[in-house]
């Protein structure tokens, strides 16, 4: 079933779920799609971003990440990262 598929994520997804860049992440397990679109509307990256001076080194490490990734897309001009 080729197709597309659009989650809108929460800032939950940063901190529990593995790193969505780690080798071996199974994104079959979604299903058997051609692209899986993530959004991460502005709450969440507010959220992040606020984070980013959270006490907790986890969620700390993890909002610097994630923020920084979104700051190199903003940068280049990028739609997607693959």
């Amino acid at each position: 079933m080729p197709g597309h598929v659009r989650y809108v994520v929460d800032t939950n997804l940063f901190h529990e779920f593995k790193a969505l860049d780690a080798p071996g992440l199974d994104w079959t397990l979604l299903g058997d799609f051609d692209d899986i679109e993530l959004v991460v509307c502005d709450v969440v990256q507010s959220e992040l971003d606020r984070q980013k001076k959270d006490q907790r080194s986890r969620v700390k490490k993890r909002a610097i990440a994630a923020v920084a990734w979104f700051r190199v897309m903003l940068m280049t001009g990028a739609t997607e990262h693959v």
